[in-house]
């Protein structure tokens, strides 16, 4: 079965021309690799210069893939989230009543074209969208749009 490979590359980026020709699905999905990861922490309750304490945990799984056209170019693409859990006790320094803040969610979208220019220059180009703020406030307040460009000298 022969389907177009922008099937595969062509989610949140725009389909490059190279892309677009047919090939055999077995090929095209050999392409394709996928990781799950997840990072956490804690911080030990700790004094506040003006009163009280906090202690915070962080949770964050990210979902990425790659499709890799030649070991010359490939694109990744990642999706994740950060949760921030904060614990303020007697935090009267900060804000009348103690506690400050609550959870803190960001959760983030990106993308990232690299290719090779020889055997010691790499290039790259990408994106990133982002939505954060506390769980009990419109994230879309809180948004960051950012882009990158470079090159990589090995």
């Amino acid at each position: 079965m022969r389907i177009p490979r922008a099937v595969l590359a062509c989610g949140p980026i725009a389909c490059l021309p190279v892309v677009c020709a047919a090939q055999p699905l077995d090929d095209a999905l050999a392409k394709v690799s996928f990781s799950l990861q997840s990072r956490g922490s804690f911080a030990a309750e700790t004094d506040l210069d003006g009163g009280g304490t906090v202690s915070v945990a962080r949770l964050g799984p990210t979902l990425s893939a790659r499709y890799a056209q030649s070991q010359a170019w490939f694109v990744d693409v990642r999706v994740g989230a950060e949760f921030s859990f904060y614990d303020f006790a007697e935090a009267t320094g900060i804000v009348a009543g103690g506690d400050p803040a609550g959870d803190f969610a960001e959760y983030f979208v990106n993308a990232r074209y690299t290719g090779q220019v020889n055997d010691d220059w790499w290039w790259f180009v990408g994106g990133e969208a982002s939505w954060a703020g506390e769980e009990s406030e419109n994230l879309g307040d809180g948004f960051i749009g950012r882009g990158e460009l470079g090159a990589i000298y090995t």
